[in-house]
């Protein structure tokens, strides 16, 4: 790993920064391979403004990306690309991200240790963006955007650096000393002025929190709990290592302790058995034409909670099966060639009532069809037509149902 020795400042920040001669980071990221050709690609990403006091402009988040795109691309699409002003090569500003001036308070460390203007000097100085746009400029002569990947800082522009599954990608505002409050190095000196420690799993674990189901998680008083507190230290720029690696795992235990994770396996027509899918992966196939002639559910192990699931599905020419199966037993035939054609799923357990189990099922000549939840038959009856792909996922009691496969059409069952 190369220690950055930095370079005594000269001329125009937004000249260097688009001649690509400065860098906010002691140590450089590699320069980014193109992604592979693959689905399911996710950065964590978030906006920051914590060396001035105003804490996350956009709090971490998980955002999928396509092949190619750029931190430029992920910048433009979190922000929204009407409030980005100037390019992929140098964002001069961004509309919208200044909480005002009556809100600016520069942290002890930028004035103490950087030697940078403290919050009075700050207010006076202003911003000039318009449309209450922070960036060059902005509070000091030293103000602008930057970013940090996986903690490092690449040798590229944002339109330069393509965008690799599970990086964690910061844009954060610098007030003073081009990024020598984001990173406590100074130009010129190969010693760090401040120690700013590493926030990426911290960063990551909030991202879990940020989700569709927020408000859920926020309900459980642990998670409350654990993600106020990983705001705070987030916000710290001078936090102890110690302390944001305590917070991280806090907060990751919390979320986990609320998490269940549902695992599911179904033997499928000249296939057999696949391997076990989970949380709202797909199972089966679609477009083959191949029926689902069993399958296995169970849930993982999560000693905080009282927790099982039953389920029993609808078969060709035996109908409902008498019986509810639980906990990995088969449910349907193997090695009959009888098809699946419906299933219901519950949790059981002292705390079913904390969660909902939702459940898509992909049916012969229908397509994906509408979610069911709790018990409720999804699929269909009297119609003679296979199940061929199915997806199932548990989330905290009264969360919204997950995110419906491409195609989706209809309710969720269907019978004559």
């Amino acid at each position: 790993m190369e220690k950055r020795i930095f370079k005594q400042l000269s001329g125009v920040l937004t000249f260097l920064l688009v001649l690509g001669l400065i860098t906010p980071l002691s140590v450089l990221a590699e320069t980014s391979e193109p992604e592979t050709d693959k689905t399911g690609r996710t950065v964590v990403m978030d906006m920051e403004r914590f060396t001035i006091g105003q804490g996350f402009y956009k709090e971490p988040v998980r955002m999928n990306f396509t092949k190619g795109e750029t931190v430029f691309d992920l910048v433009s699409r979190l922000a929204g690309a009407e409030n980005i002003i100037g390019s992929a090569v140098y964002i001069n500003g961004i509309k919208g991200t200044d909480a005002g001036v009556d809100t600016v308070e520069i942290p002890d460390y930028i004035v103490e240790k950087l030697g940078g203007g403290d919050t009075a000097a700050a207010k006076a100085f202003g911003n000039a963006g318009t449309d209450s746009a922070l960036g060059t400029a902005s509070y000091s002569q030293q103000g602008g955007w930057m970013f940090l990947v996986n903690n490092l800082s690449p040798d590229v522009g944002m339109g330069d650096y393509v965008v690799k599954d599970g990086d964690v990608i910061r844009i954060a505002f610098s007030y003073w000393g081009y990024g020598a409050d984001l990173t406590g190095y100074e130009w010129g000196s190969p010693d760090p002025k401040v120690v700013i420690g590493n926030k990426d799993e911290l960063v990551k674990g909030i991202a879990r929190v940020n989700t569709e189901t927020k408000e859920s998680y926020l309900n459980n008083a642990g998670i409350k709990m654990a993600y106020d507190n990983a705001i705070a230290v987030s916000g710290n720029m001078v936090a102890l290592q110690s302390d944001i690696d305590t917070a991280a795992v806090a907060l990751n235990n919390a979320i986990d302790a609320f998490s269940i994770t549902c695992n599911y396996q179904t033997h499928v027509e000249n296939d057999g058995w696949q391997t076990f899918r989970s949380n709202g992966e797909i199972s089966g196939t679609f477009g083959r034409s191949l029926r689902l002639e069993g399958i296995k559910i169970n849930l993982d192990e999560n000693t905080a909670y009282d927790l099982g699931v039953q389920y029993k599905t609808h078969i060709q020419n035996l109908g409902w099966e008498d019986s509810w199966k639980s906990n990995g037993l088969l449910s349907g035939t193997e090695g009959r060639c009888l098809r699946l054609e419906a299933i219901n799923i519950e949790l059981t357990g002292a705390d079913a009532d904390k969660f909902d189990i939702y459940y898509q099922v992909h049916a012969q000549d229908i397509g994906w069809m509408g979610f069911a939840k709790n018990g409720e038959s999804a699929g269909t009856a009297g119609l003679s037509s296979r199940l061929e792909g199915i997806k199932i996922q548990v989330v905290p009691k009264g969360a919204p149902a997950p995110t419906s496969a491409n195609g989706t059409a209809g309710n969720a069952f269907i019978s004559q």
